[in-house]
């Protein structure tokens, strides 16, 4: 398996966690036996942290499309360096 294939895995995989967060966050909301007050203050510190972690897993994707690209361009460099217009 290539690294370019790890990676774009790694990506679906930390897109997985984000929307099985959001979905178990929402239901667990749903059926909770609270009063409206409670699941106000419940849904507000819930979405506080989902910003949190969202902004957390965003920057750790951008950090592995960072070393995808720079692989890319290194592997383009020195094995494709006749080949580009």
């Amino acid at each position: 398996m290539r690294r370019s294939e790890i990676h774009v895995m790694d990506l679906s995989f930390a897109a997985g966690v984000l929307v099985g967060a959001a979905v178990g966050a929402v239901l667990g909301l749903m059926f909770a036996p609270k009063s409206g007050r409670e699941t106000r203050d419940d849904l507000r510190r819930k979405s506080r942290d989902l910003r949190s972690s969202t902004g957390e897993a965003v920057s750790k994707l951008r950090q592995v499309g960072d070393r995808v690209m720079k692989r890319a361009h290194d592997e383009m460099g020195t094995e494709g360096s006749g080949n580009m217009p």
